[in-house]
């Protein structure tokens, strides 16, 4: 307080942070639990390797993500502040940086991790239960338009002009780590079953299973 580098210019951004900060932590601190009851869901019905590779999803965006979270707060913050004084620094000119913008700019960096984590993590599981595949790209496209379009919304002002490409490279960045998922030898989980037209035997119902 006594060094006057810092200056707020409107308490309603104290207020939007103090909200968007309470979400954020709030979805970092639901998504190990939630992490842990998807896991314990879905495993009966996968695969060895599809169980592998989904626990190291998991383990990633519930380990990985808040850890840089974490980083970004604690050291890119006062790196940005310190580069900042350093770049613009004048003999007997002091420096003044409004302190809302700053915590907004860290704030949506750590909401686009968030966003890609949660893109990453829907997707996936849609992967897996058979609601996207090679052909069927209807579903996939719509999960990552609402992210996509979550986050040109919710991005801070700090970041205009910036939004769209944001939001397009955290989706394909989203997208493109859920496509890793190993290919399932049984494919689609569902089977479907049709009527057989049979003019010598009607009303007849035909079931072929290949365990091959």
């Amino acid at each position: 307080a006594a060094s006057m580098n810092l200056s707020l210019y409107s308490p309603f951004d104290w207020l939007e942070i103090r909200w968007s900060l309470a979400i954020l932590l709030s979805i970092l601190t639901v998504m190990p639990y939630f992490s842990v009851r998807l896991q314990r869901f879905a495993r009966p019905g996968l695969l060895p390797r599809e169980r592998s590779w989904l626990a190291l999803i998991l383990g990633f965006s519930t380990v990985m993500v808040p850890l840089i979270v974490i980083l970004c707060w604690s050291y890119l913050l006062p790196v940005l502040v310190e580069a900042a004084q350093t770049a613009d620094s004048l003999g007997d000119v002091g420096s003044r940086y409004d302190a809302a913008a700053l915590f907004r700019l860290t704030l949506g960096l750590s909401w686009v991790l968030v966003c890609t984590m949660l893109a990453t993590v829907t997707l996936s599981m849609a992967r897996l239960l058979g609601l996207v595949e090679c052909g069927e790209t209807r579903f996939r496209l719509r999960l990552l338009l609402v992210f996509g379009g979550l986050l040109v919304l919710t991005l801070p002002a700090e970041y205009e002009g910036l939004r769209l490409l944001i939001a397009v490279a955290a989706m394909l960045s989203a997208d493109r780590l859920s496509a890793t998922l190993p290919n399932a030898t049984l494919g689609r989980r569902s089977f479907d079953v049709r009527d057989l037209v049979n003019t010598e035997y009607p009303g007849s119902r035909l079931a072929l299973l290949d365990c091959g």
